[in-house]
């Protein structure tokens, strides 16, 4: 994984938004997903100023989901190259930025390509 900024991380989240992509989060490390991990398809439907959150909703799911990125760290950036589960039941995996919230807890945002994609 490639340590980034948290300036690169907000471009990527930008570029996911207005992309719509297809994203999966994860609680813990990338090293700590399981290859058959399933969960709602969430997009970047908010990035907000001060504090810093973004907001994911599922469009099928009605799930909402923020993550407040105040004092967030230690990002890090992932391709598919990288990547332990280039395939799965639950789409292709195309990157990740996994990075550590101000709790100290990790979260991975992985972008995905599913099947209608």
């Amino acid at each position: 994984m490639k340590i980034i900024s948290s300036e690169d991380a907000l471009l990527i989240f930008s570029k996911w938004k207005s992309e719509e992509s297809p994203l999966r989060l994860f609680a813990g490390g990338l090293e700590e997903i399981p290859s058959g991990t399933s969960g709602p398809i969430l997009r970047i439907t908010e990035i907000s100023g001060i504090p810093l959150n973004v907001v994911l909703s599922s469009p099928t799911e009605g799930s909402r989901v923020e993550v407040d990125l105040e004092g967030a760290s230690d990002f890090k950036y992932a391709d598919l190259r990288e990547s332990p589960w280039k395939n799965s039941p639950f789409g292709t995996w195309l990157c990740f930025v996994e990075f550590k919230l101000f709790s100290g807890a990790r979260i991975v945002l992985a972008e995905i390509r599913t099947e209608t994609d």
